[in-house]
């Protein structure tokens, strides 16, 4: 599980990285600012403050003027008299074109077809007003120097949601398409983890689970009754059982038909018990061929019949290589939080029973009506 706290650091710095890193739009990388001040003012610095004001002048007067021209007959632009309102508009906007040009701005060829004067009457010019599209550009040509100078902050007049000229969606575009990216990354990080650490944790539990299991037989190993037994406290006032089983004559099993039918011996015995108990009870392999069965909440009634029940399904055992097999069985009945002596004493009486002539069931001597 060491790589767990591993993989999770890395997935931070990857996550860091990203947010702190904005995404550039397409096309955008590298690209130098479509308008750059020239600096012709004495020293050679630019008065950004004075520049700005201006620029908000002539962006103020683009938006009047472009919305007074659209409401006049197409090309006619003297529909308004010297004194009216279009006049007004369009000096202001001359005299921040010029005074762009005194502060060392170089205009942009749309800023000068929009900001200079429109036709005159009876100046006999057959110019007529720029198009729409034409004070579009020059609006944006206006707000991308504005933002340039305030080093990112959004123009002056700017709509709400500007386009990527006006910069507004470029900042949050990019912050959404950082936070959009991060999130994929993340997500791929916690794949990986799953694909790594849920095969990983489910060997641990097989480990874990192989590790309280007799190899030959399949049953709770020694390590694994230990741990039930450690675990008294916990099983509270409930009443508890124990069966000692022993192998009769096991020896003679290895002796006169070799190991190998030994082992087969005790893998089958170990089944019959398997079988013979309730579905909550827990079969242990106690050492060589002696087995031990914890019988939890039961009857001192209940634990007799379930041990007869264990000594005649052992007898039925068929091995022909092995003939005839038997068991002695020791039942000893006490409280949970005492299963430890209760044990011992069922190992008493699983002694007794062998002494008295095997194949048969003792109860220990405590526990007799």
């Amino acid at each position: 599980m060491r790589r767990f706290p591993t993989l999770l650091r890395v997935a931070t710095v990857a996550t860091l990285l990203l947010t702190a890193a904005p995404v550039a739009a397409p096309g955008a990388a590298g690209a130098a600012p479509a308008i750059r001040a020239s600096t012709g003012s004495p020293g050679g610095q630019l008065d950004v403050d004075a520049v700005v004001v201006v620029i908000d002048q002539a962006i103020a007067a683009l938006i009047d003027e472009q919305r007074l021209v659209a409401a006049i007959a197409p090309g006619d632009t003297t529909a308004s008299g010297p004194g009216g309102t279009l006049a007004t508009v369009d000096r202001a906007g001359a005299a921040a074109l010029a005074r762009l040009r005194d502060l060392g701005v170089a205009p942009t060829a749309a800023m000068r077809d929009t900001l200079q004067l429109l036709p005159r009457p009876g100046t006999g010019s057959t110019a007529v007003a720029p198009p729409p599209a034409r004070y579009d550009q020059a609006l944006t040509d206006l707000r991308t120097l504005r933002q340039e100078l305030l080093g990112g902050q959004a123009p002056a007049g700017a709509p709400a949601g500007a386009d990527a000229n006006g910069a507004a969606d470029d900042d949050g575009g990019s912050l959404m398409m950082t936070l959009a990216i991060a999130a994929l990354v993340l997500a791929a990080i916690a794949l990986v983890l799953l694909l790594v650490l849920l095969p990983r944790r489910r060997g641990e539990r097989r480990l874990a689970e192989l590790a309280l299991r007799d190899d030959l037989t399949g049953v709770g190993n020694r390590r694994h009754l230990n741990q039930a037994l450690t675990a008294e406290p916990a099983r509270g006032d409930r009443p508890t059982s124990v069966l000692m089983v022993d192998i009769d004559h096991f020896k003679q099993f290895n002796d006169h038909h070799g190991h190998h039918v030994g082992d087969e011996v005790l893998k089958a015995v170990a089944g019959a018990l398997c079988d013979s108990v309730r579905a909550g009870d827990v079969v242990y392999r106690y050492g060589g061929e002696e087995f031990c069965v914890l019988l939890d909440d039961v009857s001192p009634g209940e634990a007799a019949t379930i041990a007869e029940r264990v000594r005649s399904s052992a007898g039925q055992v068929q091995l022909p290589s092995a003939g005839p097999i038997t068991v002695s069985v020791g039942l000893a009945h006490g409280p949970a939080a005492e299963v430890s002596a209760t044990l011992r004493r069922a190992d008493t009486a699983l002694i007794d029973a062998k002494r008295d002539g095997r194949d048969r069931v003792n109860v220990a001597a405590t526990d007799r009506c």
